[in-house]
């Protein structure tokens, strides 16, 4: 299903009339690295991926839309004599405004402001520390919009090929009961341009 939505996303893009024309349409792939911290659920690294799909407004700015999956944590969270044992799955869609300055002829920094439209899912158990027993099991999920901030450099191989590295938070991933979560995240990707 994620594929077909990906798929569908990248072909409308691409054969949109005003982005057909437009010889500067790009699409990014990359690898990221995410740490997702919750309040009461622990926090826990992951590796997820990204696809993207942008064009340049003009020198300074572009547009892009793209899908964003975290990975899947398993954070611990450890108080008084409960240990509670999660599962936390993050992924999504977003809008997002990119910022460019060229330093030089090869490299960049850019910063990047926007949305994601996430769907979280989580779920685990609470054991009693030492005995192991299990005293209670959750599970939940929520979709929500939620704002994200980065900031990058990048660097341009050939006139179509960039590679980029960018930091990215995104906040409240889940905000439910009491509990909220957010994302920090580095990604290397490619972007190359048509």
């Amino acid at each position: 299903m994620k594929k077909r939505v990906l798929a569908s996303l990248l072909a409308i893009a691409l054969a949109s009339p005003g982005l057909a024309m437009a010889e500067s349409v790009y699409v990014k792939l990359g690898v990221n690295h995410s740490r997702v911290d919750t309040d009461t659920l622990g926090n826990g690294t992951s590796t997820g991926g990204t696809i993207a799909v942008g064009m340049p407004i003009d020198e300074t700015f572009d547009a892009e839309v793209g899908y964003l999956h975290l990975g899947s944590d398993d954070p611990v969270f450890v108080e008084g004599s409960a240990r509670t044992e999660s599962h936390v799955k993050s992924h999504g869609f977003y809008l997002a405004g990119i910022a460019k300055l060229q330093v030089t002829e090869s490299f960049g920094v850019f910063g990047k402001l926007g949305a994601m439209y996430a769907k979280t899912d989580w779920s685990g158990r609470v054991v009693a520390i030492p005995s192991g027993l299990e005293i209670a099991d959750f599970d939940g999920s929520q979709k929500r919009w939620t704002p994200m901030i980065g900031v990058g450099v990048s660097y341009r191989i050939s006139e179509q090929l960039t590679a980029m590295l960018d930091y990215t938070h995104i906040n409240k991933l889940i905000d439910v009961d009491g509990e909220k979560a957010k994302a920090d995240l580095i990604t290397a990707s490619l972007k190359y341009g048509f």
